[in-house]
């Protein structure tokens, strides 16, 4: 007898026993296997035709059947007869679409195999899962599309149930053997409870992917259509705070610290993290709007001293201590606790204001100024009316004690001494002059203000030139603060 062609779309009744599901498609059914339809019939292309019962405006998810022969049930289309084992009637099975990697040729032998997998996935008996059909993917011939009823045992599935099988198809994670099925994808899932709200669940499939059935619910892609509107509006948002947050640092950047002495600053200096510690409400009541606000910003990059502290590294200012007159302060030898050694400039005050914009000019100049033949600004003091500058102590003398003054004992600086303090002063200056910003003209270099390290390094120190601006902001001015050289 010749083997009778499969066709590409199969519908199995629900009717037919699992055993006779096993035989090859290939063989002609003996009278003794062949399932017996009832009521139903089978066309030539393989779909199942029945007597329609009328369906009732709301149908029940269980028929019972008073005929003690099940084989007699006939269900409507929406309904499914009981499994194995539960009294006969028509039950509302939950029906299931899934679309597998192989061709259909491939799932007609292997229906028993993908119903035990299948039950084994969802925790339910063999005789709970039925394939109902099976047809080429109409998108790809090399899939198959399969319905499976999945048959409560009793009237119906309880909600836990429910949707533990709903989760674990709409996460993949029913393993099904992909060597004899292929990669699998959800197409439907459908049981009352389920379509209205789908869940959401932590976790992902074995497989790693997040995909969720085709049909399943379109508040889906509307919630995350949402998050997407919302991810991308909070970018843009991002982007021009960014954007305005440049411009603006780059506009004041352009201004210069040294502009910026509006009254406005005046709350924010109190409010800055470690300025109160040093900033008594006597001392800001006796200072100018623009002297608090034009402090705001230096401070933050240096070191305040309590003068305490420096009275007691100077044996409070001892003449012992001092080592020489700047342009508009005494220099005093100072040594910490900790065993550092200072040279502190201290502000000599008159009634007026102006010896304070002399203090905002060198300690605003120096805090912006980073060279290594700069006298480098350690740290400041202001309390009450006193005004100091901690700078690092260079102890070898200036080059006017070396050529004209006590050290001039030592000996006389060679060519090639000579030679490394010029060129380390030159480059301190092409420094202030065009490296920093904003650029610094000294006006007061001379010998005196050339100090020298030990190996005869230069430090130039006492900038003679600030540059500072009216109480209305827009008049900028120079003003030389100490003594020409």
């Amino acid at each position: 007898m010749s083997a009778r062609p499969i066709p590409v779309d199969l519908a199995i009744s629900p009717s037919l026993s699992p055993a006779a599901w096993a035989v090859k498609p290939s063989l002609a059914p003996s009278p003794a296997s062949s399932p017996t339809y009832h009521d139903h019939a089978t066309s030539p292309r393989g779909r199942r035709h029945q007597k329609r019962i009328p369906k009732a405006a709301s149908p029940s998810l269980f028929i019972p059947w008073h005929n003690q022969d099940c084989e007699e049930v006939n269900c409507p289309d929406s309904l499914t007869p009981t499994p194995i084992g539960s009294p006969c009637g028509c039950i509302l099975p939950m029906q299931v679409e899934l679309d597998l990697g192989v061709t259909p040729y491939v799932i007609f032998p292997l229906i028993p195999e993908l119903e035990v997998e299948v039950a084994e996935g969802t925790y339910l008996k063999q005789s709970q899962v039925r394939i109902m059909g099976a047809s080429a993917d109409t998108q790809d011939q090399d899939k198959t599309m399969v319905n499976i009823f999945l048959v409560p045992l009793g009237e119906k599935f309880d909600n836990t149930t429910a949707l533990l099988i709903y989760e674990r198809f709409l996460w993949r994670k029913v393993p099904l053997n992909a060597t004899l099925f292929g990669e699998y994808d959800v197409i439907s899932i459908r049981y009352p409870g389920l379509s209205a709200t789908p869940p959401f669940i932590s976790g992902g499939s074995p497989s790693g992917s997040h995909q969720l059935p085709k049909n399943a619910n379109v508040h889906v892609k509307l919630h995350r259509r949402t998050i997407a509107i919302v991810v991308l509006a909070l970018s843009a948002f991002f982007i021009i705070c960014l954007a305005i947050s440049c411009v603006l640092i780059k506009w004041m950047k352009g201004r210069g610290p040294s502009t910026m002495v509006r009254p406005a600053f005046k709350s924010s200096v109190t409010k800055r993290s470690g300025i109160e510690s040093f900033l008594s409400s006597s001392f800001l009541s006796s200072m100018s709007p623009s002297f608090v606000s034009t402090m705001a910003p230096c401070m933050l990059s240096i070191k305040t001293f309590p003068l305490s502290e420096l009275e007691k590294a100077t044996d409070k200012f001892s003449s012992k201590k001092f080592l020489g007159r700047g342009g508009f302060g005494e220099v005093y030898h100072g040594i910490m606790e900790d065993g550092i050694e200072i040279a502190v400039k201290k502000l000599l005050m008159r009634e007026d204001q102006n010896r304070d914009r002399e203090f905002i000019a060198e300690v605003e100049t120096l805090s912006r100024l980073h060279h290594r033949n700069l006298v480098k600004l350690i740290g400041i003091c202001i309390e009450e009316r006193v005004r100091c500058l901690v700078y690092e102590l260079v102890r070898n003398g200036s080059v006017e004690s070396h050529l004209h003054g006590s050290d001039q004992r030592r000996g006389p600086l060679d060519w090639d001494t000579r030679m490394k303090i010029a060129l380390g002063a030159a480059r301190a200056l092409a420094y202030l002059h065009e490296d920093s910003n904003p650029h610094v003209i000294h006006r007061d270099f001379k010998a005196s203000n050339i100090l020298l390290e030990d190996d005869f390094t230069p430090k130039v120190s006492d900038f003679g030139l600030a540059r500072e601006a009216s109480e209305e902001g827009l008049h900028i001015s120079t003003q030389v603060m100490g003594t020409f050289g």
